[in-house]
């Protein structure tokens, strides 16, 4: 289990640059050896256990010892309170406690124990003439140490049966440009061209249209040759015309699809030939 000391600077057969190369960055989780939770409902007993625990030399889960000894006092004294066996009232006493401890808010829920949870980060940086790590440094540099970051406090709220919340103490340091990826990413790219083409190509295109419909009207009028093939022919092409410029429209005002101007284009063309058929 991590402890308080920097085992980093233990005698390896690495050198201090090659542990940090590989620890800089790693992110653990671990609890408290005391609340880091700032709580003004702590009975005066905890409050002097803080500040004497403080100056002592001490094993990591003292203070954990400490808060199981008051729950196993509360446990006892709602056993003498009533007259059921203690097995009975075990699991009842067991669920109820609840009180702030040196450790943080003091709760059970299905015999285990509900506490808080510290997530840290191991971080390289330059050690500083007052004893501080608080600079940033390459790990091939000499003077580069590590040091240990609290990135997020996670702890149950009123409900013990929601999930903890995570709050925010340090950013977190990522290699490179941000988190690494967990999953493909997919982006979405619409092809589109300039809106004055798209504006000439519909001015060609209406003028076309128009230009069909007056021959339409002028080969009704005067019947020379095959009028009903190449009325509906021309009719046709005008009305298809017509659906495929809706369609573009119809699309977002910044895509504008590749293939709609393309069968724009085919059809103008195929209009002005069947124009042609009739000169």
């Amino acid at each position: 289990y991590p402890s308080l000391s920097t085992w980093w600077n233990e005698p390896t057969d690495c050198s201090m640059q090659e542990i940090i190369r590989v620890v800089n960055g790693t992110l653990q989780t671990r609890v408290p050896p005391l609340s880091i939770d700032d709580n003004e409902n702590q009975s005066e007993y905890i409050t002097e256990y803080i500040k004497q625990f403080s100056k002592l030399e001490k094993d990591y889960f003292d203070a954990y010892v400490y808060d199981t000894i008051w729950s196993l006092a509360y446990l006892y004294q709602s056993h003498l309170l009533s007259n059921q066996s203690i097995i009975g009232i075990f699991k009842n006493v067991l669920e109820n406690i609840d009180f702030i401890g040196a450790t943080g808010r003091i709760r059970y829920l299905n015999g285990g124990r509900i506490g808080e949870v510290l997530v840290e980060q191991f971080v390289a940086c330059r050690m500083m003439k007052d004893k501080t790590c608080r600079i940033p440094c390459y790990e091939e540099e000499d003077d580069c140490h590590l040091t240990v970051v609290k990135i997020f406090l996670a702890k149950y709220l009123e409900s013990k049966d929601d999930s903890p919340i995570l709050y925010k103490l340090n950013p977190i340091m990522w290699h490179g440009n941000g988190p690494p990826r967990d999953r493909t990413n997919q982006t979405i790219q619409f092809e589109h061209i300039y809106l004055s083409v798209f504006i000439s190509i519909s001015i060609c295109s209406g003028i076309g249209l128009f230009i069909s419909c007056t021959f339409l009207a002028f080969n009704i009028h005067f019947r020379s040759h095959s009028p009903t093939l190449d009325n509906i022919i021309l009719a046709g092409l005008s009305k298809l015309d017509a659906i495929n410029r809706n369609e573009c429209f119809s699309r977002t005002n910044q895509t504008i699809q590749f293939e709609h101007i393309y069968l724009s284009v085919f059809i103008s063309i195929s209009i002005c030939s069947g124009i042609g058929l009739f000169i």
